[in-house]
């Protein structure tokens, strides 16, 4: 199928539904789905939707039938541009640890199996050898546990993604990139104090609380921006420092 397909509900009412097979491809022109994607896996694959042009999802329903043990199914790709962060409905609901991703950059829809687990085994890392929540397996300083919260690759040294301080005014202000999915799994706590000895705890939410200010899908899909923001008040100096507990 080469031109334009539109899934959207008859004039009966019923739900049409687009299905590329037994863990099929289907290939088409620019998409809409306001009906079903009904989508199967087997083991690590599963059925794709290839579109050439723009796909819309916004009004979709996703059905998956399978069992889902692989890390990462690409269920649709796409060559313009996307509408929908994710299916208007997933029913019946996907196996627990798993969500839809949809990649902007790489212009794929997937289904993503979140935690600190897979993560380290999709970045590269050993099961037993050097994927504990503790080691610095690339020796940059940064423990595997930060360079999943923040963002980072845990085999190539850098620190670019540690969180940046500016108390030239009035504030602390502290900030960093979450990766958003950390949270289903990991508690981050922004600590602050005047002496390196005592420390107040500020808890870090899901979304925008109190002196936290969190921006979603920013500067990415998949990343939130956390700013921690705390009067210096009386004190001629602050520090802050993230804690993080899986």
């Amino acid at each position: 199928m080469n031109g334009p397909l539109t899934v959207a509900t008859a004039g009966g009412g019923v739900a049409g539904t687009v299905s590329p097979g037994s863990v099929g491809t289907l290939a088409a022109g620019s998409t809409v789905l306001a009906g079903t994607y009904a989508c199967d896996v087997s083991g690590s694959t599963s059925d794709l939707l290839a579109v050439t042009g723009n796909l819309d999802i916004s009004a979709a329903t996703l059905t998956v039938s399978g069992t889902l043990t692989a890390s990462t199914y690409t269920i649709a790709s796409y060559t313009d541009t996307i509408t929908g962060t994710t299916f208007a409905t997933i029913s019946p609901a996907l196996t627990t640890g798993y969500a839809v991703k949809v990649d902007t950059t790489a212009k794929l829809v997937q289904l993503v199996k979140s935690g600190y687990s897979s993560w380290a085994q999709l970045k590269g890392l050993t099961a037993g050898v050097n994927d504990g929540v503790l080691q610095d397996p690339d020796l940059d300083g940064i423990s595997n546990l930060l360079e999943y919260i923040l963002g980072g690759d845990p085999l190539a040294s850098g620190q670019s993604i540690l969180p940046t301080v500016d108390a030239s005014g009035s504030n602390l202000v502290f900030t960093f990139i979450r990766l958003s999915s950390s949270q289903t799994d990991t508690t981050l706590t922004f600590q602050y104090g005047s002496d390196l000895v005592g420390w107040t705890d500020v808890a870090i939410p899901a979304t925008t609380a109190g002196s936290v200010t969190i921006t979603p899908a920013t500067p990415t899909t998949g990343s939130d921006t956390v700013v921690v923001t705390v009067a210096k008040g009386s004190n001629s100096a602050l520090f802050g420092r993230l804690k993080a507990v899986k």
